[in-house]
């Protein structure tokens, strides 16, 4: 493990006893700590705004101001200061509160050299730990935004922990702002569809994925549940992420779309090859009967069958001409090739 000195950690000791602060900052600085020393908790922060401290050590009481106050005053510049309060007999109850605010921890006086030393060593450590955590979120926060993907924590019972730039299309629509944090807001056909998978994750710790479409937006999003262990190696949480494949499934239509169309093409094409031959046959035989002036009432067949065969052609003459896929409802079917649509004759 590197040692914590090569990084000349600097800690900022506060004490209105001259004495005891001097003597502490020469300890410290004989561990190998960069040390500012000050009396006045109100000149500790005007130090506090013009330096960066990796930790407070401060007394408890000094007059007008606390440590605890003095602590709460410089955790709100920086959230991951670590601050060791220092207290005479007799106020151990206050120090004891100071650690509900968010004290690293407390060390009575006359304070002990080597408790002090480990005091430190332990509280830079979780400073480092805090700073690398915030880090990592912050790098997944910017990853998950490039994304454009939105996440959510939810507990083993259905409640949301955490939000994370959750798509509008998966809230519901109020008069009021949506507020992501609440389960409600969420829509309820996508509480619904994640439900099962949800229970799964956290029944076989296997991560589950789907997709969903809103049809409002029109948007398509994949939605992927990976369930997260607690420090007992439980699964109580799972994290949801939704992202937005809208160009995907796009440009897989638009693919499918493409296939379609070669099919239709091909087969255009050999249908009309093979009607083609057999209607100029019929229509050769029909025309060569009509020359012989055929009797009544089969002149009359004959012209009707040479009208549709004119249909028939100008129907092949469409198939030849499709140029996108194009479909229609027809009875007793899904649906068949809209011949019209398709065609570049017809097409608008």
């Amino acid at each position: 493990m590197t040692d914590l000195h090569e990084n000349a950690s600097k800690i900022l000791i506060v004490d209105d006893d001259l004495n005891i602060l001097q003597v502490l900052k020469m300890r410290l600085q004989l561990m190998g700590y960069e040390v500012t020393a000050c009396n006045d908790p109100r000149e500790a922060m005007e130090l506090f705004a013009q330096n960066n401290f990796s930790l407070l050590l401060t007394d408890q009481k000094m007059g007008e101001i606390t440590g605890t106050e003095l602590m709460e005053e410089l955790r709100s510049r920086d959230p991951h200061l670590p601050v060791i309060i220092m207290t005479a007999f007799g106020t151990v109850d206050d120090a004891v509160d100071s650690i509900k605010h968010g004290a690293f921890n407390y060390i009575e006086k006359p304070v002990d050299t080597g408790q002090l030393k480990a005091q430190i060593h332990m509280a830079l450590e979780r400073r480092a730990l805090e700073q690398r955590l915030a880090m990592e979120r912050d790098l997944w926060s910017r990853a998950i935004e490039s994304l454009g993907a939105g996440l959510l924590l939810m507990d083993a019972k259905g409640n949301i922990n955490r939000t994370h730039q959750v798509p509008e299309e998966l809230l519901i629509k109020t008069t009021k702002t949506p507020n992501p944090q609440a389960l409600q807001s969420i829509k309820n056909d996508v509480l619904k569809m994640i439900e099962e998978p949800r229970l799964k994750a956290l029944q076989t710790g296997k991560g589950q994925s789907m997709e969903y479409r809103d049809t409002a937006s029109k948007k398509w999003f994949l939605i992927t549940l990976t369930p997260l262990r607690d420090l007992n190696g439980k699964f109580h949480l799972t994290a949801i992420l939704f992202l937005d494949i809208t160009e995907v499934k796009t440009a897989e239509e638009s693919r499918m779309e493409q296939e379609r169309l070669k099919g239709t093409l091909e087969m255009a094409g050999a249908v009309a090859h093979e009607l083609s031959q057999p209607l100029q046959a019929i229509l050769g035989w029909s025309e060569i009967m009509l020359s012989q002036k055929a009797p009544q009432p089969y002149k009359r067949y004959l012209e009707s069958i040479c009208r549709q065969i004119d249909i028939l052609k100008e129907l092949i003459g469409q198939i030849t001409s499709i140029t996108r896929y194009a479909k229609k409802d027809y009875p007793g079917s899904l649906s068949i090739i809209d011949i019209q649509k398709a065609s570049t004759n017809q097409a608008s």
